[in-house]
């Protein structure tokens, strides 16, 4: 079994014509995020980074985890030969102390896994050395100076993951 690469969207980008793009840009698998931080915004940006908005209210994930629902998005994402492969993130309503230093700030603490810059190829040799099998997917990827910066960056970053994979395979 080799590594897996795949694409994360946020739940406004749970549309068809980016799984297509997903799949074009040689992803397999998807990470998704259910959480809907722009709730009834018109979302202009594919990778928001805050501007006048914020990240909006969340707070709508009632009917999220619902197994209709679940069972929906995976026959649409299979549709396009992708599988959906992982659930990323919580409504912030279920970690809120860690983002206003509450009682529970350490408590949550404790479950997001810690921030910062790693030697991504570094770290591929390290999983590849451990037989891992999991899906990379590119999270923040640089938003390119184009008409369709979103898209510009997320098909750099798949290069430059596909790219190193591929070394470390031969």
């Amino acid at each position: 079994m080799h590594m897996k690469i795949g694409f994360g969207l946020y739940h406004h980008q749970l549309t068809d014509e980016n799984f297509q793009f997903a799949r074009q840009c040689g992803a397999t698998h998807l990470v998704v995020h259910l959480v809907d931080y722009f709730h009834g915004q018109d979302v202009q940006d594919n990778q928001p980074v805050g501007g006048n908005h914020g990240w909006g209210i969340a707070g709508h994930s009632s009917k999220l985890w619902e197994t209709d629902s679940l069972i929906a998005l995976k026959k649409r994402i299979a549709h396009h030969d992708l599988e959906l492969y992982a659930i990323e993130n919580f409504d912030p309503s279920h970690w809120y102390d860690v983002i206003l230093a509450g009682p529970k700030r350490e408590e949550q603490l404790e479950k997001i896994i810690d921030k910062g810059d790693i030697d991504l190829i570094r770290i591929l040799r390290i999983l590849k050395n451990h037989r891992f099998t999991g899906v990379l997917i590119p999270d923040h990827a640089p938003l390119m100076s184009c008409t369709a910066p979103w898209h510009a960056g997320m098909a750099y970053t798949m290069g430059y993951l596909k790219a190193v994979l591929k070394e470390l395979e031969s």
